[in-house]
């Protein structure tokens, strides 16, 4: 009897640490949005240690890149045409456009320059690089509506 009891507090308390473990995968790991909602706008970070940390998006992504810079290996952006992960430090990003994908100002990622410029073009904002966007970020420009971050590790 004793033995069957540990043996289903175990199972309960190993699915109990295994269900929290899935949910906050499903989460932004800075704000908290459900990550199902915004697959076109993901960012993920991929530590030194080999582990990864999905965004809802660029703003969230480039905010805990910067975080935990230390940390981070490499970044992978969404490309907002091809829905494919691309280099975050290659992509091309459109800021403050009138398309918001996920949270204002919103920055939307690139694959190609051209992409960028045409999505400009139609839905305004500026094009920026990946440095450009980080000093965006850096300044916290008066246009710039920062969010409460409840998730944001370190903090």
């Amino acid at each position: 009897m004793k033995r069957s009891l540990r043996v289903i507090f175990t199972l309960l308390f190993l699915v109990f640490f295994l269900w929290k473990g899935v949910e906050a995968a499903d989460k932004c790991a800075m704000c908290g949005m459900a990550l199902a909602e915004h697959v076109h706008t993901r960012y993920t970070l991929i530590m030194k240690d080999g582990s990864k940390e999905a965004t809802c998006g660029v703003q969230c992504g480039l905010m805990l890149e910067m975080n935990l810079k230390d940390k981070v290996a490499s970044a992978q952006a969404t490309d907002f045409i091809s829905g494919k992960p691309i280099d975050s430090r290659a992509a091309c990003y459109v800021y403050g456009s009138e398309a918001v994908p996920d949270m204002p100002p919103g920055f939307i990622a690139f694959a190609r320059r051209s992409d960028a410029d045409k999505f400009q073009k139609g839905f305004g904002g500026r094009v920026v690089t990946f440095e450009e966007a980080m000093e965006l970020l850096t300044k916290k420009e008066p246009k710039m509506k920062m969010h409460e971050h409840k998730g944001m590790k370190g903090h």
